[in-house]
């Protein structure tokens, strides 16, 4: 088990929403589901002994260098820096990966893992996003976003004007999507540049938030943006390197900061007014984190449910210590 502890009642709200939660994790190689089951008698749910109405129940599938995940056509979509995998099914003509639906949900086992073999190349897609059935991707290595299918290469799609040339050297770090009624609207970077790995030149604050359809910078000098998302009409975006979770006011292009957590925050998913944050615990053998505004407090990895709307934290979960860097997190309909 991966799972220390978690707050009374992270179970019941699952099971309310009638979902379960996917965390990819990086380092450890593994997507994780957490998947609440009803229970007749009521019992403890949390360190504090509150009686709740379920319990978690946990499994893993093994994925090397697990990022970024989407729901497309029924299957848990996972792709690695080398891969892209369906969890518990296959896209319509594609492999069947054991299982059809999302009964994965209930029945994940390592081999409803179906490997797609050379369906990505090593473009280290950090963001998925579904529309209209297709599934699109944050194409970092090449700094652009494009489509991805089970049966061709990825297309290129857009990439910041900045951007002079597609090429596999990471200029600007484009990290996170979020997607609109129109297909992706929002897009997060670590840099602005055009040159190769020119974004560590102003790793702590050189982020930017940026509009996908006229190309202009929402925000700018951003601590490590990350995981844009849509809620309820409005943005919201981690900043990583703080730790924090703030709402953007597009009109006035700023942003207010609804919580502040301690951990370098990525990955987020968002259901009925709740932001679920992944906060990651930095490794200190890491240039790129170990002198981060956030790293002195970042000591556990979990997830935060943040009421969107308050920023009040309304349930959180604790991993052990052999779980070190959270990539995404997706809220699955449960199976019925």
């Amino acid at each position: 088990m991966s799972v220390r502890a978690h707050s009374s009642g992270f179970a019941d709200l699952l099971l309310d929403m009638q979902r379960s939660l996917a965390v990819s994790t990086y380092h450890n190689g593994r997507v994780i589901l957490l998947r609440p089951v009803p229970v007749t008698v009521r019992q403890p749910s949390g360190p504090d002994g509150e009686a709740g109405r379920a319990v978690l129940e946990e499994s893993a599938a093994p994925f090397e260098n697990a990022m970024a995940m989407a729901v497309v056509d029924d299957a848990l979509t996972v792709t690695g820096r080398e891969a892209l995998m369906w969890l518990g099914g296959a896209p319509a003509g594609g492999r069947e990966g054991g299982g059809s639906g999302l009964r994965v949900d209930s029945r994940w086992r390592d081999d409803t893992a179906a490997p797609i073999p050379g369906a990505t190349g090593r473009f280290d897609i950090h963001g998925l996003g579904v529309h209209d059935g297709q599934l699109w991707a944050v194409n970092t290595q090449y700094s652009c976003l494009g489509t991805l299918r089970h049966d061709r290469e990825f297309v290129p799609a857009w990439r910041p004007a900045f951007i002079s040339s597609l090429a596999p050297e990471d200029r600007c770090h484009l990290n996170g999507m979020a997607m609109g009624a129109d297909g992706p609207a929002y897009v997060t970077m670590l840099g602005d540049g055009n040159a190769p790995q020119g974004w560590r030149e102003r790793v702590v604050d050189g982020g930017v938030l940026m509009d996908v359809a006229d190309g202009t910078a929402v925000l700018s000098g951003l601590p490590m943006p990350h995981s844009p998302r849509l809620c309820d009409g409005e943005l919201y975006v981690l900043l990583s390197a703080t730790g924090e979770v703030a709402r953007v006011d597009l009109d006035r292009g700023s942003y207010e900061v609804i919580t502040r957590l301690d951990g370098f925050a990525r990955g987020m998913a968002v259901h009925n007014g709740l932001l679920f944050v992944g906060m990651s615990r930095l490794r200190a053998s890491s240039r790129t984190f170990r002198d981060l505004p956030v790293a002195p407090r970042a000591e556990v990895a979990g997830v935060r449910v943040v009421e969107a709307r308050s920023g009040a934290v309304v349930g959180w979960l604790d991993f052990d210590d052999e779980v070190e860097e959270l990539f995404d997190l997706v809220l699955l309909p449960l199976d019925r």
